[in-house]
Order: C-alpha cells, then structure tokens, then sequence
C-alpha cells in the first residue's frame, strides 16, 4: 500500500531556476549557433575575395606560336582560299567567251580579293574588243576592263598581246 500512495502522490514541481538554467542554456546556444553561421559566411565571401585578387594578380602566359606552326597555318588559310574560290564561275565564264581568234595565255587567279588577271593574244583589235564585250556578258565576272593591249610582230605575223582583269560577282 506504501507503494501505491507513493506512485499515486503527485510529483513535485521542477524548480524554476532548473527551468530558467535550461531556457538560457538554449539561448546561448542559438546565439552561438547564428554568430558561427554568420562568421563561416564572412569567411567565405573573403576567400572569393582573395581568388579574385588573385586571379587578378597573375597574368596570363602568352605563347609565342612557333614557326612551324605558323607555316602550317598559313598553308590551312591558303588550301581554304583555294577551295573556297568560284572555280567553276570562273572557267565557265571564259570557256563562255572562248573565241577561235583569241588565244588565252596566262590566268592568274587572286583568290583573296576575288579577281582574274587574264593574259594572252588576238589575231586583230576587232578579235579583242569582241573577246573582252563576251567576257564582260558573262554572268559570273562584274567590272571586265582591258588594262593593256600592245601590237607584236612575231615572224610576219601581227597580234595584239593583252591583259584583261576582271572581279567575280558575288553572291
């Protein structure tokens, strides 16, 4: 019965500086938590700081290509010039303008600027003149101008020795 009346008694109160102990305990505790967050915070935004600082702080090494390399692309620049060229704008527009008294010489394309220099001789002035109006209708050339014509004797035979240059029209 002693054991009954005493698990039936009611218990005594928790004294409230127990209370009051564990109330500040959990305060400093929270207080100490934020003041940790806030300072792994500070300390982050100074380490991006420093690795800007940093950063900023070293110049890049700049390397100086080497002459081969420089050779190998210089030929990459000239072989992607020669493919890119209007070859077939180019030689169907002479094939076009092909005449039995003109015979054509030389052809010197300038890939980069997109021009023809083309060189070669006339049976007469009259051969020329109608040679340089075909090869100025000629869809695929724009500013067709003869640039040089000259009489040559060659063994009792006269011809006119000629330079035409002319642009490929661009797409």
């Amino acid at each position: 019965m002693q054991e009954l009346e005493r698990l039936l008694r009611p218990r005594r109160p928790v004294p409230v500086y127990l209370i009051g102990a564990i109330v500040l305990l959990m305060g400093v505790s929270i207080w100490l938590a934020t003041r940790l967050y806030d300072n792994h915070q500070a300390v982050l935004a100074l380490e991006i700081q420093v690795q800007a600082h940093r950063a900023k702080q070293l110049k890049p090494t700049v390397t100086k290509p080497s002459n081969a390399s420089l050779a190998t692309q210089q030929q990459w620049q000239a072989l992607a010039a020669e493919r890119s060229f209007a070859w077939q704008t180019v030689f169907g527009a002479i094939e076009g303008a092909a005449k039995a008294d003109v015979e054509l010489l030389e052809f010197v394309p300038d890939k980069r600027n997109g021009k023809i220099v083309l060189r070669g001789e006339a049976r007469d002035r009259k051969a020329l003149l109608d040679y340089v109006t075909l090869l100025a209708a000629q869809p695929g050339l724009v500013q067709v101008h003869l640039v040089r014509e000259q009489v040559v004797m060659r063994e009792r035979l006269e011809t006119v020795e000629f330079e035409v240059r002319s642009t490929l029209k661009t797409r």
